[in-house]
């Protein structure tokens, strides 16, 4: 006798990953033990693994603790092992798709965008800049996004930061859109003008502690 017959049964076997006879329930229609725990679905724990991460800010590295990996094998076998590679490449593929859904939805924006960003230094010294935008969108409702939050390299002059701020806003398919711009760095301001070549009502805070 041959062993095909328990291999065709090892790959339908319900009890294979079971290990408490409690997890199965007698099905009244088909009167079978089915399984209790709906199936296990791996792109659906990679995207909410994902969020997990960027939501509570943790490392890619989260997910090659022992004591992490020990808790996910143990709740379900068929867990593969998941590297900081594969995450981080499951993070970026989110963005690239929320991206587009941001860029679909200002396409519907009829009106004009506010904008409002600044810049800010690192412990490492490293420069930083995010931009958000407002606007109103179907039925008077006010929302915001951020559209950037970006690295930026030496020098931090306004030719040089307002170059940046433009590409973004040519990235985002926005920049005859703008309406308002609110910054603390008035050389910053007013190269961006230059730039957008459209206008602007700036509204400048100067931040006294400088």
């Amino acid at each position: 006798m041959g062993t095909g017959n328990l291999i065709r049964h090892l790959k339908n076997c319900k009890r294979r990953y079971i290990r408490d006879i409690g997890q199965m329930l007698l099905d009244s229609s088909s009167e079978k033990l089915d399984n209790r725990l709906i199936e296990f679905n791996v792109d659906c724990f990679r995207e909410m693994l994902a969020v997990a991460i960027v939501r509570h800010d943790l490392p890619f590295q989260f997910v090659e603790y022992d004591g992490i990996r020990k808790c996910l094998t143990y709740l379900n076998l068929a867990i593969k092992v998941i590297s900081r590679n594969k995450i981080k490449a499951d993070i970026l593929k989110m963005y690239k798709r929320e991206k587009e859904k941001i860029k679909e939805e200002l396409t519907l924006v009829s009106g004009r965008i506010a904008l409002t960003s600044d810049c800010w230094t690192s412990i490492t010294s490293d420069g930083y800049i995010s931009i958000t935008m407002h606007f109103v969108y179907n039925q008077w409702c006010l929302r915001k996004r951020i559209l950037n939050f970006h690295f930026i390299p030496s020098p931090h002059t306004g030719v040089h930061l307002s170059a940046q701020v433009f590409t973004m806003l040519k990235e985002w398919g926005i920049k005859k859109k703008c309406c308002q711009l609110l910054w603390i760095m008035l050389p910053l301001v007013m190269c961006l003008l230059i730039c957008l070549k459209v206008n602007l009502i700036c509204f400048v805070m100067v931040n006294t502690f400088m």
